[in-house]
């Protein structure tokens, strides 16, 4: 069975009895079975892949990052309606109606003196106008309407004999502009903008959410890593040291030695092949790998930063990029968006008055051409004007509306208090332990220097002996030491540059939250 076509819960079962036959299948005498790190190690179709390219996969198809992406567009639609809310609205409306009623009238001239008319009404009318709301909160109008109307009333006929009103049509067209401005509740540009800079705050909150997920998601993805790369180096160290035991030709002599090394290295070997195996199930956790490239985690690259440290440099660096802490503009937004709040139901709580204003020209004819033109030629103006009072009744009901708005305020306010505590204490206790596993590798890597110049596994001469592995489990216990160190640096220099909120700051592709121009999908 292929293991990296298994289904995920068969993978973890195949990779523990792999790791448990490597240790157990083993006996004096007995070739043990091949571990299955040999497996991957030797395979010809390991792709390549990096650490960056797997920390770019984290970025663009991670899923979280895609929900964030999604959360993101959302905002960006949102606000995008709220600045277009300021364009102009075209609006239009026809209508037509009809009556007809029958009316009983006396004529004393005709043989029936008593008769029934059919009379009607009808007409129609037609609006056409554009608004334009203004940001001070009110809204300028330009408005067209035209009204036809027709009547016939059936009344007695007089001595010429005809009825003594004729049907009668009417029509008129009016051209009005019209102004509405709030004076007190909900006037100013600073409350008609509001609603737009807390869709803007919204904007701000999941960018800064999305990239405070994605740069957590990548460090515990990088501190996986590192304390992978250290096992799997270990891990190979032993399987190299159980070989050369194996080579060894044994006698009655040296056969207890022999059996009692490879029992101590086969222990080792086994704790160090389950450390490689437990990081490389926490690193798919944090990365999904492309089809194809999953045996590529077990090919990790050398990680060797520089060895330069200094206490002062870095609690500068600390104090001048703290504040670029994704957690920390979270809390300073928030509470800003609080603050927007308790100003908007504050205003809530304001009476209420708009003044309202018209001017228009109103032409009167028998149709629609000659309605128009007189409105034109030789119209009729008229004007209004007035205005609005209004004052909340439920004033119990809002003002514990406001009380609740300014709780919130004030817990925001304590949670920046909170996140910047939290901040300055753990970048503290990540820097001291920085610096504690900066000397510590300093220490090991001085001791691997002044015992040997090997620094790599490949540098190791076959042994013959039990002498000689003897000067050689020195070695491998010296470069143990340096590469368990180096983790510890590496895994304390990520935790201190998550919290001093400065990691992948010298590669902000890494972070970069324009997802359209990685074409993630």
């Amino acid at each position: 069975m292929n293991y990296f076509l298994a289904a995920p819960k068969q993978r973890f079962l195949t990779a523990f009895s792999m790791v448990l036959s490597a240790g157990t299948l083993f006996s004096a005498g007995i070739d043990p079975a091949p571990s299955p790190y040999d497996l991957f190690w030797k395979s010809s179709t390991i792709q390549e892949i990096t650490l960056n390219q797997m920390l770019a996969e984290i970025r663009d198809s991670a899923p979280d990052s895609k929900r964030s992406r999604s959360e993101i567009r959302a905002n960006q639609a949102s606000l995008a309606s709220q600045e277009l809310r300021f364009d102009p609205t075209f609006n239009s409306g026809f209508g037509y109606r009809e009556a007809t009623w029958y009316n009983n009238y006396y004529d004393p001239q005709a043989n029936n003196p008593y008769k029934y008319s059919e009379d009607y009404a009808r007409g129609f009318n037609s609006t056409l106008g554009v608004s334009q709301p203004i940001n001070t909160g009110g809204r300028v109008e330009l408005q067209m309407f035209n009204n036809y109307t027709e009547d016939k009333w059936a009344y007695a006929k007089g001595t010429n004999g005809q009825y003594s009103r004729p049907l009668q049509e009417q029509m008129s067209s009016l051209t009005r502009i019209n102004l509405v401005q709030p004076i007190l509740k909900n006037a100013g540009w600073e409350t008609n903008e509001r609603p737009e800079k807390l869709q803007g705050i919204q904007l701000q909150l999941a960018e800064v959410r999305a990239k405070s997920n994605l740069i957590a998601r990548q460090a515990e993805f990088l501190k996986n890593y590192y304390q992978y790369s250290h096992y799997f180096r270990e891990a190979s160290q032993w399987l190299w040291l159980q070989q050369q035991y194996q080579n060894i030709e044994t006698s009655p002599e040296n056969l207890s030695k022999v059996e009692s090394g490879e029992k101590e290295i086969r222990n080792r070997l086994i704790y160090s092949q389950m450390k490689t195996m437990e990081s490389r199930f926490l690193l798919c956790n944090s990365w999904v790998a492309p089809a194809g490239m999953e045996q590529s985690l077990f090919v990790p690259e050398r990680i060797s930063p520089s060895l330069t440290f200094s206490w002062q440099d870095s609690y500068h660096q600390f104090q001048e990029s703290y504040h670029h802490r994704p957690e920390l503009k979270e809390a300073k937004l928030w509470r800003e968006m609080q603050a927007l709040q308790v100003e908007s139901v504050r205003n809530e709580l304001k009476p209420n008055m708009d003044i309202y204003g018209n001017y228009g020209y109103r032409g009167i004819g028998s149709d629609i051409d000659d309605a128009v033109s007189t409105s034109v030629e030789n119209p009729t103006p008229e004007w209004g004007a007035g205005f609005t009072f209004s004052i909340p009744l439920s004033e119990r009901r809002d003002q514990q509306r406001l009380k609740m708005a300014e709780e919130g305020l004030q817990q925001a306010e304590l949670n920046l208090l909170k996140v910047e505590s939290q901040v300055y204490v753990n970048t503290n206790v990540t820097l001291s332990r920085l610096a504690f596993y900066h000397d510590q590798w300093s220490i090991a890597d001085e001791a691997l220097q002044k015992m040997t110049e090997v620094r790599q596994l490949s540098d190791l001469a076959p042994t013959k002996s039990l002498e000689e592995i003897g000067k050689v489990k020195p070695i491998l216990e010296a470069l143990n030491r340096e590469s368990w160190t180096r983790y510890e640096y590496l895994r304390s220099k990520v935790e201190f540059e998550q919290n001093a909120g400065i990691l992948l700051q010298e590669q902000p592709e890494l972070t970069d939250l324009n997802f359209e121009e990685n074409g993630a999908e």
